[in-house]
């Protein structure tokens, strides 16, 4: 029996990879890896749902024309649809360690799985890193203008957010999972601040109760947590390789849209 130790610089030495960062690729998991709990499921999940991305999301459906309910439902159904194929995925994650290209070679094939699931990621991956790091960096750059009174470079600060972003990403999970339990609260915060100040604004363009029809103010942004769906289960698909169990990687519905 070799140790995690042992495995993990069998790996690396096997694809070059440097020391630090999350070897695992296509490899089972071992046991002893198998820590993660619900609660840090629901830390990315979440935090993955307060981004101005999913903001962005919800407000560019009601701008093409959907009411803000239909916007809901479109995006919920969405979030719905992938849910299903994603909880079976999980749950050969979680049975056997394995990630979600390894899990499609039963339905793909083993060269099956080596296209079509790569190139659908691919595509995901790529369209959606550029619209998040975008996003976000739009929003940065507002809150730094207004901070400093100087224009910010968009393309400056779009690099410099797209580096951390690979940076979390190569470090692997852990990296990913203690980021995740110290920024969910403040981006509770923080978000929850922004509410109270879009809903009571005085100015007549912010009028976020005129979405109900006066029902309830500020109700308008509770699209923040739909999401686009399909890269979440990219980003996911490697998540339930951690859980030990069925009951720690996340349930039908879980922050708003079981990512």
């Amino acid at each position: 029996m070799h140790t995690v130790t042992e495995i993990e610089e069998k790996i690396r030495r096997r694809y070059h990879q440097p020391k630090g960062v999350e070897q695992f690729g296509i490899e089972p998991v071992p046991p002893e890896l198998k820590t993660v709990r619900w609660h840090d499921i629901f830390s990315i999940i979440f935090g993955f749902a307060l981004n101005p991305g999913s903001m962005l999301v919800g407000g560019m459906a009601v701008v093409s024309g959907l009411s803000f309910w239909g916007a809901v439902g479109a995006i919920t159904a969405g979030v719905l649809l992938a849910t299903i194929a994603y909880t079976i995925t999980a749950t050969v994650g979680v049975d056997y360690g394995l990630p979600g290209q390894v899990s499609m070679r039963m339905v793909y094939g083993l060269r099956g799985a080596k296209w079509v699931p790569s190139l659908l990621r691919t595509i995901a991956s790529t369209y959606w890193f550029a619209y998040q790091t975008v996003a976000g960096s739009l929003a940065v750059v507002a809150i730094l203008d207004r901070w400093t009174g100087t224009p910010h470079s968009l393309v400056t600060v779009s690099v410099i957010f797209a580096v951390l972003q690979a940076i979390v990403a190569i470090i692997g999970y852990d990296s990913l999972k203690h980021l995740s339990r110290i920024a969910l609260p403040f981006k509770i915060l923080i978000l929850s601040f922004v509410l109270v100040l879009l809903g009571t604004h005085i100015d007549p363009n912010y009028a976020p109760s005129a979405v109900f029809h006066g029902w309830v103010k500020s109700g308008a942004d509770a699209l923040l947590p739909a999401s686009e769906p399909m890269q979440r289960r990219r980003r996911l698909a490697r998540r339930p390789m951690y859980s030990r169990s069925p009951l720690s990687s996340p349930p039908a519905g879980s922050s708003c849209c079981c990512s």
